[in-house]
C-alpha cells in the first residue's frame, strides 16, 4: 500500500505490528507501530537487528553485510559482540561504537586485538589464534585460552623455563640447541642466531639431507602428512624429516603411500625399484588385488602384501590366472602358453581339468543334501563324498568310472587318471596345494561312513588358512548345505586326525 508492506491479521483483519512470522513465505519480518515493514539496520527495543534489505527478513547467525562480518542471535535475530564461539571456532565482534551504519560496530575483528586488558590475535578469517604464532619472525604464545603471554617466565609441560618479553617476543632459551631446535609443549621450533624462529622449508646443518618443514603461522616442526604448494609430503612422525624415495604407511587412513625423490606423493602407475605398482589417483593410496587400467585396457593383479605387479600363473582365491611376463595383463579367452592352448573364463580363472574338478562343486553349493543312500551323484539333489568326487572327476574330463567309487575305491581311479600319491599321513610334511585330492580313512577301514574325501580349493596365502570343498556330513544333513568350503586344518583336526592320503596331479595347469 503506497509502496509499503502490510500483515493484516487473518481472523479479525486488523493491522499488525512488531516481529511477526510470515507462514507462506518462511520468515520473520519487524513492522513498525504504522505497521509498515522496515528494512536493514534497526534499533529495536536497544538491540540491534539486520533486515533483509529485499524481502524485511530478520537475520540470523554469521551474515556478510557491506564486507563485513556479523554475528545475530540464533533464535530472536539480536546482533551479538564480544567473544563468540562459532562452528568451534571462537571470533570477535567488536563492542565499541553505537551504530553499524556509521562504525564498526558489531564487525568481527581479525589481527591482534586488546579485549577486557588482555591481548588476543585472530587470522584472518577471524577464528581466534591459540598456541605459538610467528610474528615477524618472533615467537608469540597465545595459550589455549587465545590471552598472549607477555612479559613472563612460564614453564612448559617437560619443565623447560620460557621467557615472553614486554612485547610477548619469545627470549633465546638458555636450553636451545647447538642447531637451534626448541622444544616447546612437546613442539620444536627452528631459531637462528638472530634469534629469529625460521619458518617453511629448513635443512638443519648437523642433520645434512634432512629437510624439515616449519609452520609459516605457528613455526611448529611439521609431522606426518602435511600439502604444500599443491603436492603431498610425509614428515616422519618422530624426527620430523621429510621422506623421500620410500613407502609410508599411514595408519589412520589406512593406506601405504610412495613419496618420491622430491618427497612428493604419487599417483597412478609407477616404476619403483625395478617393479611396477599402482596408486590411487585421487588419494595416492597403494592398490592390490585385481586392478583394470583404463588407458591400457588390461587387467592386473598387485600382491596383496607388497603391491607389486603379478607375472606368469598365479593361484588367487579358489582360481588359477595367467598374467602376462611383459605386461602383467589377465589372460582372457584363449592362449598359448608353455607349449599349450589354455582357455581362460571371461573373469580371468584358468578353466583347466582342476578348475572343471573345482567348479563342480562350486555349482552345486546351496543345492544338494548329503545322503548315502540315493543317487550319490547329485542326480536327485543328494549326494555323498566319494560319489561327488566320482562324478566331478568324470564330468572334468577324467575316463568314464564303472561305477560310483567309495573312499576304498577311489584311490584306483586317481591314479587311473594321472594322479600321483604324494603323501600318507605325514601332517608334519604336508603343505596343501591347489588341486590336491585328499582321502581320509586308513585303506581297508574308510568304508561307508568312516572314511571322507575332498579336495583343495585354495592354497595357503599369507595368513589365510588353505580351504577345501567337499561334500560332507557337516551340517548334520540340512538342507541343501552338503557342499562345504571349510578350512583344510580345523576340519581336519575337528575329525579328529584322520589317516589320509593325498592325491596330486604332476601338471597342475592340465587342460
Amino acid at each position: 500500500i503506497d509502496g509499503h508492506w502490510y500483515l493484516f491479521d487473518p481472523n479479525y483483519g486488523s493491522r499488525l505490528t512488531g516481529f511477526q512470522y510470515v507462514p507462506g513465505q518462511n520468515k520473520t519480518c519487524y513492522y513498525n507501530q504504522d505497521g509498515q515493514m522496515q528494512y536493514g539496520w534497526q534499533t529495536i527495543n536497544g538491540q540491534k537487528y539486520y533486515l533483509n534489505p529485499d524481502t524485511g527478513a530478520v537475520t540470523y547467525g554469521p551474515a556478510n553485510i557491506n564486507n563485513a562480518w556479523y554475528l545475530f542471535d540464533q533464535k530472536d535475530g539480536h546482533m551479538l559482540t564480544g567473544l563468540q564461539t562459532v562452528n568451534g571456532e571462537t571470533h570477535y565482534y567488536n563492542e565499541n561504537g553505537t551504530d553499524p551504519n556509521t562504525d564498526s560496530y558489531g564487525q568481527m575483528a581479525t589481527g591482534p586485538q586488546v579485549i577486557n586488558g588482555k591481548h588476543y590475535r585472530f587470522d584472518n578469517q577471524g577464528n581466534m589464534i591459540v598456541g605459538t604464532y610467528v610474528n615477524n619472525g618472533q615467537l608469540e604464545d597465545y595459550g589455549t585460552d587465545g590471552v598472549q603471554v607477555i612479559n613472563q617466565q612460564i614453564t612448559d609441560n617437560a619443565g623447560h623455563q620460557l621467557t615472553f618479553d614486554a612485547n610477548g617476543n619469545l627470549e633465546r632459551p638458555a636450553y636451545i640447541g647447538s642447531d637451534g631446535q626448541i622444544e616447546f609443549n612437546g613442539q620444536w621450533y627452528l631459531m637462528n642466531k638472530n634469534n629469529q624462529i625460521q619458518t617453511g622449508w629448513q635443512t638443519i646443518d648437523d642433520k645434512p639431507g634432512n629437510q624439515y618443514y616449519y609452520d609459516p603461522v605457528s613455526g611448529v616442526m611439521t609431522k606426518g602428512q602435511r600439502q604444500i604448494d599443491g603436492h603431498w609430503y610425509y614428515f616422519n612422525k618422530d624426527t620430523g624429516a621429510k621422506v623421500t624415495n620410500a613407502f609410508q604407511r599411514i595408519v589412520d587412513q589406512n593406506k601405504t603411500c610412495y613419496y618420491d625423490n622430491n618427497g612428493w606423493m604419487v599417483y597412478g602407475q609407477q616404476k619403483i625399484a625395478g617393479q611396477w605398482y599402482l596408486f590411487d589417483q585421487h588419494d595416492g593410496a597403494m592398490l592390490t588385488g585385481f586392478q583394470y587400467i583404463p588407458d591400457q585396457n588390461k587387467t592386473c593383479y598387485y600382491d596383496p602384501a607388497t603391491g607389486q605387479m603379478q607375472y606368469g600363473w598365479h593361484q588367487i582365491s579358489w582360481h588359477m590366472y595367467y598374467f602376462d611376463p611383459n605386461s602383467g595383463a589377465m589372460s582372457i579367452g584363449t592362449h598359448y602358453i608353455d607349449g599349450r592352448w589354455c582357455n581362460f573364463c571371461p573373469n580371468g580363472a584358468y578353466y583347466g581339468f582342476t578348475e572343471r574338478v573345482l567348479d563342480w562343486f562350486y555349482s552345486r553349493i546351496n543345492h544338494l543334501t548329503y545322503s548315502m543312500y540315493g543317487s550319490r551323484n547329485g542326480a536327485d539333489g543328494t549326494a555323498d563324498c566319494s560319489g561327488s568326487m566320482t562324478q566331478a572327476l568324470r564330468d572334468a574330463g577324467a575316463c568314464p568310472y564303472s561305477y560310483l567309487y567309495n573312499t576304498e575305491s577311489l584311490h584306483g581311479y586317481l591314479l587311473e587318471n594321472g594322479y600321483q600319491l604324494v603323501n600318507e599321513n605325514d601332517a608334519s610334511h604336508y603343505v596343501p596345494q591347489w588341486g590336491d585330492v585328499i582321502i581320509w580313512g586308513e585303506r581297508g577301514y574308510s568304508a561307508g561312513g568312516a572314511g571322507h574325501t575332498l579336495i583343495i580349493s585354495q592354497s595357503q596365502q599369507g595368513s589365510a588358512p588353505a580351504q577345501c570343498v567337499s561334500t560332507c556330513y557337516y551340517t548334520e544333513g540340512q538342507e541343501g548345505t552338503a557342499v562345504q568350503v571349510l578350512p583344510y586344518w580345523y576340519y581336519w583336526h575337528l575329525d579328529d586326525d584322520p589317516y589320509f592320503y593325498v592325491y596330486r596331479l604332476p601338471d597342475q595347469l592340465r587342460a
